[in-house]
Parts: structure tokens; sequence; C-alpha cells
């Protein structure tokens, strides 16, 4: 890889924002941001110049950034090779085997794609401890979560089938994040540069995405807006369920996820 990182730019300053200002923010992942901000942040996260202390007031808009860095990759974090393998797996009754069969089909992901789940789901883990400030259960972080770190590779519209899948894929990320620590054994040092907790500069010209195609252009990995599109509505169909159930306010689409025409994407 040009640029070294076993942790994509985004992901890691995402996260370590995140450890730092939102781990007992109530409905992390789920409120809506500021689009102005998350706009500006996905922007500086494309420049790979974050300031921390700008953003360290307002982790819903990191939390967003980091939804929408994942969302918006050509290829889902847990790939399409894999797809049909994880929802064979989430069939399967026996919880046991059904864990086994995830944790195959985890050892089979690329190493860079393994290195970044394996981050992810950590983090998710340790935010789960703080659940009954944060309301933020694994399951909750796997409704909102899920389907932007795997969807399937359809062709036309696939919003129907979507809601489907994206109950299946509640099923495949629940148990890996509830069983982090046996999917992913080992401590994990989440700054791994060391750059985070003061002002974070980093070299425009040095590649921050160690997934899946270290030498993508940021501006490469915009997917087509009918490809995008069902899954995001999918996504809101069941995130509109979770906000009735919980009193959140709910929020338009655009807002929800700040990509107005002719805003900044990553």
């Amino acid at each position: 890889m040009i640029s070294g990182r076993e942790i994509a730019f985004p992901i890691e300053a995402c996260v370590t924002m995140l450890l730092e200002c939102g781990m007992q923010e109530e409905g992390l992942f789920r409120v809506a941001p500021s689009a102005s901000k998350l706009k500006k942040l996905k922007a500086a996260l494309d420049c790979c110049v974050v300031d921390v202390q700008e953003y360290s007031a307002d982790p819903h808009a990191i939390a967003g950034a980091l939804k929408s860095y994942l969302r918006e990759l050509p290829e889902p974090l847990m790939t399409f090779e894999l797809y049909d393998e994880w929802i064979q797996a989430s069939n399967i009754q026996e919880q046991d085997k059904r864990l086994q069969a995830l944790w195959n089909a985890c050892e089979k992901l690329p190493k860079a794609n393994h290195n970044n789940i394996r981050y992810l789901i950590k983090f998710l883990s340790k935010l789960s401890e703080y659940q009954d400030v944060n309301k933020m259960t694994p399951s909750n972080m796997a409704i909102v979560l899920g389907p932007n770190l795997l969807w399937p590779q359809a062709e036309g519209n696939i919003t129907e089938m979507m809601t489907t899948v994206s109950l299946q894929i509640v099923g495949i990320i629940e148990p890996i994040i509830q069983h982090a620590d046996w999917f992913f054994p080992g401590e994990i040092e989440f700054n791994i540069t060391g750059n985070y907790g003061s002002p974070v500069h980093v070299n425009h010209n040095a590649n921050y995405s160690s997934m899946p195609s270290p030498d993508m252009d940021p501006a490469d990995r915009r997917q087509p807006e009918q490809a995008r599109r069902p899954l995001s509505v999918a996504t809101d169909n069941m995130m509109l369920e979770f906000y009735k159930k919980d009193g959140y306010e709910l929020v338009s689409l655009s807002q929800h996820w700040g990509l107005e025409k002719g805003g900044v994407e990553m």
C-alpha cells in the first residue's frame, strides 16, 4: 500500500474522535447531524486534514461522516464476494453453528478489509459498554450501521428487496458486535497514528484509504446514484421504525445524510 496505513484514515479519525467525545452521547449513529457540518467534515476527511477541536463538540457529525464513508465505498467493507456466505450463515438456526459460520466468513475477508472491520467492530463493542447511557445496544448499532457494511451487488432497483435483506444483515452484525472478543481476540490500539487529541494535519498526497483499493482517488469512490439510492431508502425505512419506537424526531433523507445535490461527497 502506498500510504502504509493499516486502517483507512476516515475510519481511524472518526473512531478516535468518538472515543474522546461520543461514547456517552445518546443516539450516536442515529441522530441526524447538522448537514453543513457533516459536509465540512467529509471534505476535511477527503483532504486528510481534521481539526479535532472543531468537531469535538459534535459527535453526531463525526458518526454521520463515518456512516457516509462506509456507505459510499464502491464495495462494502464485508465484500460482494462473501455476501452470499454471510447471508447463509445468518440463516443457520443453531447459535453455535451460526457463529462459527460467521467466523469462517470473516476469516475469508481480504487482509485490508479484515483489519478495518476488526477495528470498527472492536470500537462498536466498546461503545455498547455505555448502552445504558447512549441507548446504542448491539442490536441498535446493527440496525443503523449494518446496511452500510454489507449490501448485495444487484442490478436495477433493489428497494423492495433491501428491507428484507437489511433484517438479515442485522442478524449478521449484531452477534459479531456481541461476541467481538471471540471474533477478534486481543486488545486493539485505536489511536494508531498517535495524531489525535490535538489538531490533525496529514499529508494530502498520502493515500488515506487502506481498503479495499489503496490506490483509489477519493473522487472514484462515488457510486452511481441509482446504485446508492435504493440502499439508503431501505436503510431509512428501518430507521424510521427505529426512531418511532424510541420517540426520536424524524428527519428527511437529505437532512439525515447531508447529501444534497451538488454537495460534497467522499
